[in-house]
């Protein structure tokens, strides 16, 4: 009889694989359970709209993996096994049933200006989110790649050294039915 693994992950998207190759690469034995045909959950490339036509299914976050301790340890390996990043000036949009579209672009006036095709407070709040985001990116980040940034024990942040400064530039506290459900 063989033993029971280690570890079992249900689902096989990036995070999922990127958490069993950390694990085996520390010695664990790991088994990963997935309902899909294939593995990558949302990081993954289809004609999912028009034959011929090939573009991720919700891959528009890739730049956080692209920067994160994991890829930083594993990056070599990746790309021995093929992992392969496409850097592009608009990274993601949405298309809407009534034919209209909304794209995000690396560039901050492009954006803004397809933001307010839609709503000119839309547009307001996204500059001011954009002009915030340098002072909240460190711990923004920190969180991230923190030991404590997990959904199931989302709870401990409220009460974390690591996010301090965060709360104390003004965020909101969990709801306390939230915080009760979680703890």
């Amino acid at each position: 009889m063989t033993a029971p693994p280690d570890a079992i992950i249900i689902g096989a998207g990036h995070n999922s694989l990127a958490c069993a190759c950390h694990l085996l690469s520390r010695g664990w034995t790991v088994a990963i359970y997935e309902q899909s045909a294939a593995p990558g959950g949302a990081v993954k490339s289809g004609q999912y709209t028009l034959d011929g036509f090939v573009h991720d299914w919700a891959a528009m976050n890739l730049s956080l993996f692209a920067g994160s301790a994991f890829h930083t340890e594993y990056a070599a390996e990746l790309a021995r096994n093929g992992l392969q990043f496409a850097p592009t000036d608009h990274p993601f949009a949405s298309v809407f049933p009534d034919g209209k579209w909304l794209g995000i672009s690396t560039d901050r006036a492009i954006t803004t200006a397809r933001i307010r095709g839609f709503s000119a407070a839309d547009a307001a709040a996204w500059g001011a989110l954009s002009d915030g985001f340098p002072q909240e990116a460190e711990t923004i980040f920190g969180l991230w790649q923190s030991d404590e940034f997990t959904c199931i024990f989302i709870f401990r942040l409220e009460n974390s050294p690591k996010t301090r400064p965060w709360r104390d530039a003004g965020s909101r506290p969990l709801p306390a039915d939230v915080t009760a459900r979680l703890a």
